[in-house]
């Protein structure tokens, strides 16, 4: 099974490096780079990376820029879908509350197809992340996890009271009418690809949103 780790990205430049340089995942990486002014869009970036990539992986690692993996690194095909971020400095390597799924998750193709993928419409920072293991138990699937140990590249905070507030809405309307899942995802995702490159280390999609 082939898999690929998925990067969305803006304005990190020295994470990123880092991140090239230090983690040592043994998969393809290819970083999604949104190229507009709006707020960044966690969710969709990584939507985008797997609808350009999707012909050409069977699993999918959704990885935060900022969290450099070490120790025993196990990246490989899981049948269901798995939470490797589960020992983060950043956090005391300790799960900050109990049904955290952010950081870095891993998905087989046709499980992130069957959820739908993100929803397109949490901008800002935050609950993306819920949202998907949201998903995952509403349409009754298994997550396993990994202890995978994890270096947190430190950043200024980009939690915004007003952008939180609106996330936390939707989040409520998705518990209200759980049916918004097969409308708001892959199936609803529009975009339009400006740049593709390259590298020896990577793959590296400019996108607007």
């Amino acid at each position: 099974m082939k898999g690929c780790v998925l990067i969305p990205y803006r304005d990190r430049a020295e994470h990123l490096k880092t991140f090239l340089s230090d983690a040592n995942v043994k998969l393809d990486v290819v970083v999604i780079e949104q190229a507009d002014a709006k707020l960044f869009n966690r969710a969709k970036l990584l939507n985008i990376g797997f609808e350009e990539m999707k012909d050409k992986y069977d699993y999918f690692v959704f990885h935060d820029v900022d969290m450099i993996p070490f120790g025993n690194i196990d990246y490989s095909y899981c049948e269901n879908i798995c939470h490797l971020a589960r020992k983060v400095e950043q956090f005391e390597y300790k799960m900050p509350y109990a049904q955290y799924f952010g950081g870095v998750t891993l998905f087989p193709k046709d499980k992130f197809i069957l959820v739908n993928g993100f929803s397109n419409e949490y901008w800002g920072w935050g609950q993306e992340d819920d949202n998907l293991y949201f998903r995952c138990k509403k349409k009754n699937l298994n997550v396993e996890f990994r202890d995978i140990y994890y270096r947190s590249l430190r950043h200024e905070s980009n939690m915004n009271i007003h952008t939180f507030r609106k996330n936390s809405q939707l989040s409520v309307d998705f518990e209200r009418n759980p049916d918004m899942i097969e409308s708001d995802g892959l199936n609803s995702l529009k975009y339009e690809i400006v740049s593709h490159e390259t590298f020896k280390t990577h793959i590296h999609l400019k996108t607007i949103l």
